[in-house]
């Protein structure tokens, strides 16, 4: 006999059931994963997915070009580690923290995996959240703080902390140095 797939119970699928069978328990943790605008998944022991919310639903159809939960989970972490696998670990009881990079046909996302296994390691609940702005902001940032904008070299700041870098290897015996210092006229 087929397994029904683990979206047949995903609370907003058609022909979801009534709240009326539903304990109070699965209502509040429904409502509470509604209310969150991270993605958010119910995980068994053995990595099937329980409960998909509308947010992460709607996240994996943006991230893979109008596809499914399913296309997203068959992305790998950074480190090369499948979502679906990352996930199966979290269910037996290993807690994941990871990112994801995906390429669609015209954008590329960065999505935050976070997976924490209940005590008993009888399942796990995950959270998917794009943070593709606030990577690249952070980024910006960055650069704005080590780079000079007109120039694009490092700005006066970073060199004085690398230079320091060297005095201090320098110093304690690590290596020799030299210093090469050239002045452009009427820049």
């Amino acid at each position: 006999m087929p397994q029904p797939h683990p979206l047949d119970h995903h609370p907003t699928a058609p022909g979801a059931g009534s709240k009326a069978g539903v304990p109070r328990q699965d209502r509040d943790f429904t409502t509470l994963a509604q209310a969150l605008e991270v993605g958010v998944a119910k995980v068994g022991a053995d990595g099937t997915l329980l409960y998909v919310d509308e947010t992460l639903t709607t996240l994996a159809a943006t991230l893979t070009d109008g596809g499914d939960v399913d296309q997203l989970l068959a992305a790998a972490g950074t480190d090369g580690t499948p979502i679906v696998a990352l996930l199966r670990d979290a269910g037996a009881g290993t807690a994941c923290d990871t990112f994801i990079d995906i390429h669609g046909n015209t954008e590329s996302w960065i999505v935050r995996l976070r997976a924490v296994p209940y005590d008993d390691a009888s399942g796990a609940i995950a959270t998917f959240q794009d943070v593709t702005e606030a990577t690249a902001l952070e980024r910006e940032l960055f650069d704005r703080a080590t780079f000079d904008q007109l120039t694009g070299l490092v700005n006066r700041q970073t060199v004085l902390e690398r230079l320091d870098a060297v005095v201090q290897d320098f110093e304690t015996g690590g290596r020799e140095a030299g210093i090469l210092f050239i002045d452009i006229d009427h820049f």
